[in-house]
């Protein structure tokens, strides 16, 4: 669990028009399997809304999400609020 100081701390991108934080978390992952699977890492995006909140993560090997951390961002920032 994260404090309000360490989650206002985190490194902050923009989607639909909002600061999100940006998380990366490496270690062992347990997927829907239930089997712990070693050298993992995660990235995520957690973007508040009004009345809701978008959650955009990405798993896999430690090396090949380092590796498409950038692509990951980028993705993310490309979500934009439709006019209404």
């Amino acid at each position: 669990a994260l404090t309000a100081e360490q989650i206002n701390a985190l490194k902050k991108i923009k989607m639909l028009g909002k600061d999100s934080p940006l998380v990366e978390i490496t270690g062992e992952f347990s997927g829907m399997s239930g089997q712990a699977v070693p050298g993992q890492k995660m990235l995520g995006v957690v973007c508040p809304l009004e009345q809701q909140t978008v959650f955009v993560k990405m798993v896999g090997p430690e090396a090949g999400v380092t590796a498409e951390a950038d692509h990951f961002t980028a993705f993310c920032e490309s979500f934009v609020k439709a006019d209404s």
